[in-house]
């Protein structure tokens, strides 16, 4: 029963949580299904809640970590010998509760056919399309937002190459959006056809990279039922992805909030802005003398398109092209 199973996880917790933790000590919770060892509970120096399924090769990933729950596969010694395992983490307390019932579905699966690594790859499937299905629609702006973000990903990209989809990182809410392979990285907007402005989310956004080059990229996108949808651009990138990269770019456009509708919003891109981060009007932590004052949680700021056109490159869909040419 998944309660029974409830009280055993809890019960491992609280095990776990009384042994004194001391570097390089590690401590587990082996709960009694299938083998010994077979599935067990650790508690990280960190605080974080892992699961740990013994997964032999070549079984690969899963699952792509996400903002709350990282995937790996780390090789670990009990009892002298060494074994290949998945390990799951929660890194949000906020969370371990909903980490509990991923953890009590996997280990009732896992009991009732014997094979815990096959039960974590379907678990973690049917909760990947669960909360795909329960995703609302993303508000008008933010879908703007990542519309702009898979064109910008698309345009760095040269024809009849591979998609890479870990360039993407906004949807892991990190201060850039594409980190492109070793040449550098872009800040993507969105922007409206009678904006006047583009909004900044901190000082780090702008922020060099050490030696790297940077851009800010603004596109200008005007309402048009036969212009582009995430939908349409999100299916010519999976087509031009690796296959084993297909589940990576799918769990970020889960990440991002994104799920398929049948009624597709469009736009059309009216203007491409693509600024050298060098020439671009910024505030950053270099800029800001003697650093961001006690109490201030946060710095937002608004940068004039009107500033920005002039200094755009020329041509720039064509040099966003050859800034990925350049990986």
């Amino acid at each position: 029963m998944a309660g029974d199973w409830l009280a055993e996880v809890r019960h491992g917790w609280s095990v776990v949580s009384g042994v004194r933790r001391r570097p390089g000590a590690f401590t587990t919770y082996s709960l009694p299904v299938g083998p010994s060892g077979e599935v067990r509970l650790y508690l990280s120096n960190d605080g974080m809640r892992h699961l740990l399924v013994r997964y032999p090769a070549p079984a690969e990933l899963p699952f792509h970590s996400g903002p709350a729950l990282e995937c790996s596969i780390r090789t670990l010694q009990f009892d002298g010998s060494p074994e290949r395992l998945l390990d799951l983490a929660c890194t949000k307390p906020s969370l371990f509760d909903v980490f509990d019932e991923l953890i009590v579905s996997i280990v009732a699966a896992a009991s009732q056919t014997g094979e815990a690594a096959s039960a974590a790859r379907e678990t973690l499937s049917r909760w990947r399309e669960l909360l795909r299905s329960r995703a609302e629609r993303l508000p008008h702006r933010r879908e703007m937002a990542l519309l702009a973000e898979l064109l910008v990903l698309e345009a760095v990209h040269p024809p009849n190459t591979h998609v890479d989809p870990s360039w993407w990182r906004g949807p892991l809410r990190e201060p850039k959006d594409l980190i492109v392979g070793r040449a550098g990285w872009i800040e993507i907007k969105a922007a409206g056809e009678t904006s006047e402005t583009v909004t900044i989310n901190g000082l780090e956004q702008l922020e060099e990279l050490p030696g790297c080059l940077g851009y800010l990229t603004v596109l200008v996108l005007a309402e048009d039922l036969d212009g582009e949808s995430v939908a349409k651009v999100a299916r010519r990138l999976r087509h031009r992805m690796n296959p084993a990269d297909r589940d990576l770019f799918d769990d970020r456009l889960l990440e991002a909030g994104w799920v398929p509708r049948h009624e597709e919003r469009s736009w059309r891109p009216v203007e491409w802005i693509v600024v050298p981060s060098t020439s671009c009007p910024r505030l950053t932590t270099a800029v800001v003398v003697g650093g961001v004052p006690a109490g201030i949680t946060s710095v937002r700021y608004d940068l004039s398109l009107d500033a920005l056109r002039p200094r755009s490159t020329r041509t720039p869909k064509a040099d966003l092209r050859a800034f990925g040419e350049a990986t």
